[in-house]
C-alpha cells in the first residue's frame, strides 16, 4: 500500500535509499518532479532506475553515492508522455525495458 509522505514537494519526489538494519535514510536522490512510481536494481546492484509521473527515467549511478551525498547527477531518458509505471532490468542489466500508461514499451 502506497501513500504520500510529508514534507517540501521536492522531498515527497525523492527516491529514499534506507539502511537495510536500522531503517535509517542513507540518503535522498533529489532529481524527479512529481511521484516516482517505479524503481528497479540492476542486477550489478551498480544502477538503480526510477520513473513516474515526471514523464522521466533516472539512472543512478550508486558508486556516485558518498556518505548521503550523490556526487553526480543521473542519467535521465525521457520521451514518453504519460507516467510511467514499471521498470525491469535484463538478467545481464544490459537492457531496461520501460512500461507507460502512454500504451508503449521502450528498451
Amino acid at each position: 500500500m502506497g501513500g504520500v509522505l510529508a514534507g517540501p514537494q521536492a522531498e515527497r519526489d525523492a527516491v529514499r535509499l534506507h539502511t537495510y538494519a536500522s531503517g535509517e535514510v542513507q540518503a535522498l536522490l533529489h532529481g524527479h518532479t512529481d511521484t516516482v512510481l517505479a524503481l528497479a536494481f540492476a542486477p550489478s546492484g551498480r544502477w538503480l532506475a526510477s520513473a513516474g509521473k515526471d514523464l522521466s527515467v533516472r539512472l543512478w549511478d550508486l558508486t556516485a553515492l558518498q556518505g548521503s551525498q550523490m556526487m553526480r547527477r543521473p542519467l535521465v531518458l525521457s520521451g514518453h508522455t504519460d507516467h510511467i509505471y514499471d521498470l525491469a532490468w535484463s538478467a545481464t542489466g544490459d537492457l531496461l525495458a520501460v512500461a507507460s500508461n502512454d500504451h508503449t514499451v521502450s528498451l
